[in-house]
């Protein structure tokens, strides 16, 4: 009886030191998606995806971002969305318009589609999906970041100099998604700005973990906590900072 109280005992302890993994987090990580929330690049083929700089041609004309929301989108879903929009339009010069007769357009969506949280990155012409799913992916800071990643940014995480600020401990990364999540750049898309912990395109230090608690992602700075996009309200100056230098040609069209 004893024994069967400390085993008892050590089982509850393993699940407290490995607790689930929150869904706002899980509905990121997707093992079919590249990089875990990425459904194509612009220019690429799909499948065959990988993290490099965009050509200008996969821009959005003018710095401007025609949309529509989607069928399931809800009032409270749409007041979310539209805060994500306002941290752009009040740090950049990028615009977010509804769709009028644009033919290159994105259209937001919720739970017709996916149960997930994806988009592109970059234009990839005619109509382009933005998924929020209802159930996880309803944060301000998480829909800024799937529409940094529709105007052409990937993860900060997957920078080329990542290695200088993190450490990517494999051992923890789950085998059934694999390691390619962690691909550095083959180019770079970070147009004079540092390295940033903070930065809206950071995962937590537990993305793609075998076990919610096994850190993945060590900052080489110990002061340092990673915390997901879905635990931020806004972008960093330095993202702002990207969006503004790459697009500053296209905006100065809208001029």
């Amino acid at each position: 009886m004893r024994l069967r109280l400390v085993l008892l005992t050590a089982a509850v302890a393993a699940v407290a030191a490995f607790p689930t993994i929150p869904l706002a987090a899980k509905v990121l990580y997707n093992p079919d998606l590249f990089q875990g929330d990425i459904k194509g690049v612009a220019g690429q083929e799909a499948g065959r995806e990988r993290a490099a700089k965009l050509g200008t041609e996969f821009l959005w004309p003018w710095g401007e971002v025609p949309y529509v929301l989607g069928r399931s989108i809800t009032t409270d879903q749409s007041s979310v969305i539209q805060a994500g929009m306002k941290d752009f339009h009040a740090k950049t010069c990028l615009r977010f318009v509804p769709r009028t007769t644009e033919s290159n357009y994105i259209e937001i969506v919720s739970d017709d589609i996916s149960t997930s949280c994806w988009s592109n990155v970059g234009m990839i012409r005619g109509k382009q999906l933005v998924s929020l799913y209802s159930d996880g992916c309803i944060y301000t800071g998480t829909a800024i970041h799937e529409l940094m990643h529709t105007v052409g940014f990937f993860h900060e995480h997957n920078r080329n100099d990542r290695d200088d600020y993190v450490t990517i401990h494999s051992e923890n990364v789950d085998p059934d998604v694999g390691m390619s999540n962690f691909d550095k750049d083959e180019n770079w898309q970070y147009v004079g700005e540092d390295y940033n912990y903070a930065s809206i395109m950071h995962y937590d230090m537990y993305a793609f973990s075998k076990e919610w608690g096994l850190k993945t992602i060590v900052p080489k700075d110990p002061n340092v906590v990673l915390v997901g996009p879905f635990k931020k309200d806004s972008m960093e100056e330095s993202d702002a900072r990207q969006i503004n230098t790459l697009y500053a040609a296209e905006c100065a069209r809208r001029q």
